[in-house]
């Protein structure tokens, strides 16, 4: 079961849904609570970069996706710091 519902969200993104940036952030978390951190992170980087960048959900959920990762409270990494600067010069 698990592995029809991975292809049908892969399918939504490559084919059906592919210019939908609430589609890409879906199943960056879908791949986020699997625990695949490598998949989750190119399906954020798709929205900032092609499809929404200027879009404050995608950026606030990449910003939010990063800090859960890597970042402590007093240690901001690099892609979350240039998300945040992204969001601020809107």
């Amino acid at each position: 079961m698990k592995a029809e519902a991975d292809a049908a969200l892969q399918r939504a993104v490559t084919v059906f849904c592919r210019t939908r940036p609430e589609m890409f952030i879906f199943a960056a978390r879908q791949e986020e609570r699997r625990g695949n951190i490598d998949a989750a992170r190119p399906h954020l980087k798709t929205v900032l970069d092609t499809l929404a960048p200027t879009l404050l959900a995608g950026i606030a959920a990449a910003a939010n996706f990063e800090r859960r990762q890597v970042c402590s409270p007093l240690h901001l990494c690099a892609y979350a710091w240039h998300t945040v600067s992204r969001a601020m010069q809107l």
